[in-house]
This record gives structure tokens, C-alpha cells and sequence, in this order.
């Protein structure tokens, strides 16, 4: 064993081949030598004397005195301890100590050069839970307080790795439709852009647009607390709609139709007075397209329309067109559309 080999390669007693070994395995590990060399200089510093005596002998001996029977002058024992007569180079004195230390450097060689090279791990802490949609996909989800989050289409949910139902919070990006649980104790918390929305139990919907410097919250039922980043709050009760622009709260609105802002929730897409940039986005999410326009999009006109989820694409590409005077074409992969000025007045529809 390398062990045995060490002890003897310090005492300068193995052989040349033993050296060789010992130096080969020295060098396999990174660090290795330096501890063995180390210890080679505890063993140097301690001043070993050979010693002869038979070992065997003076383990016997030490283990009958440990085991044997108790003096006969006990009342002397117990008069405190006694300071022994030196007697220098006691054979079984130094022979006891060498065995103590021959068993001990042997412990401590086993676990000193074996020991691996500490490596240092990064403790990674409890990681967030992240749900996700693509285009043209929707999900819900169902949180531990019984909150129920529907996802819309190209959205994103965060919810903390230590949600529970006493801290509730969570981030969306893109747009989500909450159902959250009553619980007086401990509001709901929902960051989604520059706005921090605070509820206690309440049915609302939010929209974060682009880079999240717009966001839109329409409640259905009950009543939020909407806060920009200024800080500055309202509360929203059922029918209206709050918006945070570029940081600052906008206006309270009362929405006429607050069911036309969730019909994304029944599978309906509904445009009022949307832009034709609105129009493009809304096709771009819910049916993964590209769509451009060939006229500069502040020269068409705005679309009020709504169209059920199980209506083909390519029946309301031709309702938007025809509404909005323009012809479209989709190219080979029919994955992206462009809508271009109709010839003479007339739309020719693709």
C-alpha cells in the first residue's frame, strides 16, 4: 500500500523501485504532493529517535495494565495524583508511544493524502417556476391558494419558488386573465411591466404591451389596486379600465363593454378602432404570421370587427381586407402575409 511505502520513503528505507511508485502517485493527483510533503515535514520536525524494543511486547503490556486489577493501595491513589520518578528511556515507556504514533501518522496519512481535492459548488437556491405560450397557444394555470391564471397567447408566468398563501405574488408579460382567491390576510400581488397590482379577490384581466411600457387592467369583478412607478395608485372597481403609460397612471375609464377587452378568454379575437399596427400584432400572436403592409399604416383606416375562434384565417384576412379596402397575398410558406393598396378600387381577394 502507498501508506506503507510512505512511511518507510520518509524513514529513508524503501527501496528504489517503492520510490518510484510513490513518486508516480504523487504527481496523478493535483495537490497531492504538496500534502505528502507537508506531512514529510511534520514527521522531520519531530525528532524521531530509533527506538528497539518489541513492539508486540509492549502493546501486550500496556493492555494488561489498562485491564487489570485495581492497586492495593487505593486510599493512596486517592490522595491525588503523584509525581512519578523520571526514568529516562524506559524501553516500554517509548515503545507505548511509538505505537500511539505509528498508528496515529498512519490515520492521518489515510486521510490527509487520500482526502480529495476540495471542490468548490455553487448552492443553488430554489428556482422560480416559469409557464410559457407561443404563439397560437393558450394554458391555465392553477396556483397552491387556488388562484386560477389563464395565459393568452405569447404570455408569460413567473411565480416565485416560496409563493404560498401567505406571500402571493407573481410577474406576467403579455396577457392573462386572473380569477384570484380571496384571502383578506395576504393580497395578491401582480408585477407585470412598470404596474404593481394589488387585489384581495377579484376577477380582472392585464395586458402588457411590447416592452412593457404599457400595461392595461380591466376588472370584471370586485376591485385592484394599480400602482405605476411613481408610486401613484388608484383602485379600479367592475367595469373600468386603468392604464400605466411609460410609467405614469393614465385617466380612469369606464369600459362600455368590458367583455369585448376578455373575449380572447372565450376564443374571440375583437378589434374597436384598433390601428392597423394593433390589427398586424394581434394576427402575428394568435396565428404565428408575419404581416407587413405595403401603405404606410396611418393611412388605413381604423377596423372595429370580431371574429370566433373557430373561424378559418383565411376568412378573416378576407373580412380585414374588404373592410379596410386592401387586397393581401401570403407568400409560398403561407406564413407570412402582406396587405397592399386594392387595384382600381376593386379588392382582389387571396
Amino acid at each position: 500500500m502507498i501508506s506503507s511505502i510512505w512511511l518507510r520513503y520518509i524513514k529513508g528505507a524503501c527501496t528504489a523501485e517503492e520510490e518510484r511508485r510513490l513518486e508516480a502517485w504523487l504527481d496523478a493527483e493535483p495537490g497531492r504532493r504538496g500534502r505528502a510533503e507537508a506531512l514529510r515535514g511534520i514527521w522531520g520536525a519531530s525528532g524521531e529517535r530509533p527506538v528497539h524494543a518489541d513492539v508486540d511486547a509492549a502493546w501486550k503490556k500496556v493492555a494488561r495494565r489498562l485491564d487489570g486489577p485495581v492497586p492495593a493501595d487505593r486510599k493512596a491513589a486517592d490522595r491525588g495524583p503523584r509525581r512519578p520518578a523520571r526514568r529516562a528511556g524506559s524501553p516500554v515507556l517509548v515503545a507505548s508511544l511509538l505505537v500511539i504514533g505509528v498508528a496515529l501518522l498512519t490515520l492521518i496519512v489515510s486521510r490527509f493524502l487520500y482526502a480529495p481535492a476540495p471542490v468548490a459548488v455553487a448552492e443553488a437556491g430554489p428556482q422560480p417556476r416559469v409557464y410559457t405560450t407561443q404563439r397560437g397557444q393558450q394554458a391555465t394555470v392553477r396556483l397552491i391558494d387556488g388562484t386560477q391564471i389563464r395565459l393568452n397567447v405569447e404570455s408569460k408566468l413567473t411565480v416565485p419558488a416560496d409563493f404560498s398563501a401567505g406571500r402571493r405574488e407573481v410577474e406576467i408579460e403579455g396577457e392573462a386573465y386572473l380569477e384570484v382567491a380571496r384571502n383578506v390576510l395576504y393580497p395578491f400581488v401582480v408585477r407585470a411591466g412598470e404596474a404593481e397590482i394589488e387585489v384581495l379577490g377579484t376577477v380582472f384581466g392585464v395586458r402588457v404591451f411590447d416592452d412593457g411600457s404599457r400595461v392595461r387592467v380591466v376588472v370584471a369583478e370586485g376591485g385592484v389596486s394599480l400602482t405605476d412607478a411613481r408610486r401613484d395608485s388608484v383602485v379600479l372597481r367592475p367595469r373600468q379600465m386603468g392604464e400605466i403609460v411609460q410609467g405614469r397612471l393614465n385617466p380612469v375609464r369606464e369600459a362600455a363593454n368590458p367583455e369585448s377587452y376578455l373575449s380572447w378568454i372565450r376564443g374571440e379575437i375583437v378589434f374597436q378602432a384598433a390601428s392597423f399596427d394593433e390589427v398586424a400584432a394581434e394576427l402575428e400572436r394568435w396565428f404565428d404570421l408575419e404581416v407587413d403592409a405595403t401603405v404606410p399604416a396611418a393611412k388605413i383606416d381604423r377596423l372595429n370587427a370580431s371574429f370566433t375562434g373557430d373561424e378559418y384565417l383565411s376568412e378573416i384576412l378576407n373580412v380585414i381586407a374588404s373592410t379596410l379596402n386592401l387586397e393581401y397575398q401570403r407568400d409560398a410558406t403561407r406564413r407570412r402575409v402582406v396587405f397592399y393598396p386594392e387595384a382600381n378600387g376593386q379588392s382582389v381577394l387571396k
